[in-house]
């Protein structure tokens, strides 16, 4: 059973569905060449007269395209805890620090995402942020039948706009709300409105569910959630789960967590930053609202070693502090930044980032992300990113265009920049380079070639010491 023609074989199922840029109901002809035993189809219209196969005709394919789903692999979410993550930022790492703490409960958890689909050692290849719908009931399956209680999953504005999420959720976690994905949505509006549905139409509406809402976000604060859904707010105060800061340097934090009617609670982790903080507690009220204690979540998170492409550390011998961070819009890259600035202390320690904007996407955020890079940074090297169909020296155009002063560069070959900026930092040091994070590719053209930031800094490293 497929909505995409090109996986038909004889004794399958098309079922037509309408996409973001096509209409399943023009490849018909298509489907029936390859063997399609039947059809599901909102119209008739082309279906040929002639066609001797099943055709049932429905008022929305996309949901018979679920149910279809749904009971084809035997209904595997009624099995599963089911938690939702949405936001601008912070949805993997969000995922991630879920899956720690449930895990550490001895309630087993599988992960879709941006970087993955994993249960324990178990890994499938990740294509988009929140999976197609066939996709989906099969991880699904699979978490059931390799032993998974429950399972997190980033769910995107686009995955809720386009109807591809036919699940409901236990847990909905909403991190942050910041401009991005405009080449979509047009409107920031529209964005809004998509973000919305998780909570208005994909929340279990009982007793049990809970909503989990950054309250220090202006914006996320005004969600709206069903009277029978229990709203867990996190923030610094005023909230059902604030924090308090006890320690904070490049080597991981310290804070203690206070609960609404609880005592307070002390916290240690590796990870760097206080937009970190916010995801960790989003894990903490999601583990607490299925009354896992607080000493199980200070270990999960005390064992946690972060995300891949998150922040993440690469080790340097001559003391240089190197992050890699998947930051990529302008509120992502001014947090950790911020954090970054705030962590380095002393005014002799130089920050230098490293970043670019892909290519066909939002071109508003170039010169804003541009501003906020030369805002925080001593040194910026500006260069390509994903540039697919643009030319990246016009993307590095827009960029500059945001900025005022002259502490910047332009060295569009991504690996070039990086190698510049490990020449340009002494001991002592932070080097970012953003925008990329866990990838392992670069979108050049129809091309996509192999290009991990971790790596390539790796490379260069091991180079120093030859």
């Amino acid at each position: 059973m497929f909505s995409d023609s090109r996986k038909i074989t004889g004794g399958t199922v098309f079922v037509a569905t309408a996409g973001v840029n096509s209409d399943g109901h023009d490849f018909i002809l298509n489907a029936i060449d390859q063997g399609a035993l039947a059809l599901v189809v909102e119209s008739l219209d082309q279906v040929p007269e002639d066609y001797t196969g099943a055709v049932l005709q429905v008022l929305d394919s996309k949901i018979a395209y679920a149910e279809l789903l749904r009971e084809f692999f035997a209904r595997p979410e009624e099995k599963l805890i089911a938690i939702a993550v949405t936001g601008t930022n912070g949805k993997t790492s969000s995922c991630y620090i879920v899956e720690a703490i449930f895990n550490e409960a001895d309630v087993p958890c599988g992960v879709m995402g941006t970087i993955d689909h994993h249960f324990k050692e178990k890994k499938w290849k990740s294509e988009l942020t929140t999976p197609d719908t066939a996709s989906l009931f099969q991880r699904l399956k699979d978490f059931c039948e390799l032993g998974a209680k429950a399972y997190v999953m980033e769910v995107s504005s686009h995955s809720l706009k386009q109807q591809r999420v036919p699940l409901t959720f236990d847990i909905a976690i909403f991190t942050n709300f910041t401009r991005d994905h405009l080449d979509y949505h047009k409107t920031m509006d529209d964005y809004w409105r998509s973000k919305q549905l998780l909570f208005n139409e994909h929340i279990k509406e009982q007793d049990d569910t809970f909503a989990i809402i950054n309250n220090d976000d202006p914006q996320v604060k005004l969600t709206k959630v069903p009277s029978s859904v229990t709203r867990l707010t996190i923030g610094k105060k005023d909230s059902d789960f604030t924090f308090a800061v006890k320690n904070f340097s490049l080597k991981g934090m310290e804070f203690t967590v206070q609960e609404a009617g609880k005592g307070a609670v002390d916290y240690r982790t590796s990870m760097v930053g206080e937009h970190n903080i916010y995801n960790l507690l989003g894990g903490i009220a999601a583990g607490r609202a299925w009354g896992i204690p607080h000493a199980t979540c200070q270990r999960a998170i005390e064992k946690f070693a972060g995300i891949p492409g998150r922040l993440e550390r690469v080790a340097d011998q001559h003391g240089r502090h190197i992050f890699v961070d998947y930051a990529h819009t302008p509120d992502a890259l001014e947090k950790v930044l911020k954090n970054l600035v705030a962590l380095k202390g002393q005014e002799d320690i130089s920050l230098i980032t490293v970043f670019g904007c892909g290519g066909d996407r939002d071109r508003g955020k170039r010169p804003l992300m541009g501003q906020v890079a030369e805002t925080y940074s001593n040194q910026v090297i500006i260069t390509s990113d994903n540039p697919r169909h643009e030319d990246p020296e016009l993307i590095i155009d827009e960029i500059v265009a945001g900025m005022k002063s002259k502490n910047h560069q332009r060295l569009s070959d991504r690996r070039s920049a990086i190698e510049k900026a490990l020449q340009l930092a002494k001991p002592g040091d932070v080097v970012l380079v953003a925008g990329k994070g866990h990838e392992d590719y670069q979108l050049i053209g129809e091309r996509s070639l192999s290009f991990s930031d971790v790596l390539t800094i790796k490379n260069i490293l091991q180079a120093e010491q030859t």
